[in-house]
């Protein structure tokens, strides 16, 4: 009976590590343009560095700045933060 609840464990575990492991892969990737219309962002800026995506976006409405990153290296993922001014207040877009 324990070695069967510990056989059942073991592939449990193996499943849901299995499933967490796995990343996105390119073609699954939205581009800027996506992230912009889905978030009603307009894009500032885009640049691309050795598989690390970034860009900028402002918020049309607030014009406070946006950045998203995404990266391939050690399965990071993606972020999307507020960008920030040396005193912590939100950084506004200024065309």
């Amino acid at each position: 009976m324990l070695k069967k609840l510990g056989l059942v464990i073991s592939i449990t575990l193996a499943m849901v590590l299995g499933f967490g492991l796995t990343g996105c892969s390119d073609s699954e990737t939205a581009s800027a343009s996506e992230i912009a219309e889905g978030n009603g962002l307009v894009l500032v800026s885009e640049d691309n560095f050795d598989g690390n995506y970034i860009c900028t976006f402002y918020d049309p409405d607030t014009n406070v700045m946006y950045m998203f990153a995404s990266t391939t290296s050690m399965g990071a993922g993606c972020q999307l933060t507020v960008m920030v001014n040396p005193d912590g207040t939100p950084k506004l877009y200024q065309p």
